[in-house]
């Protein structure tokens, strides 16, 4: 098992989400302004 491998996948998962949530109220804003 590649524990670096691991690591990696979890710091994109935590990217991801960070970034999901810095747009979500963005979009949310644009589409029922």
């Amino acid at each position: 098992m590649d524990n670096h491998a691991e690591f990696k996948k979890g710091i994109l998962f935590a990217l991801g989400a960070h970034l999901l949530w810095g747009i979500l109220p963005i979009y949310w804003r644009f589409i029922h302004g």
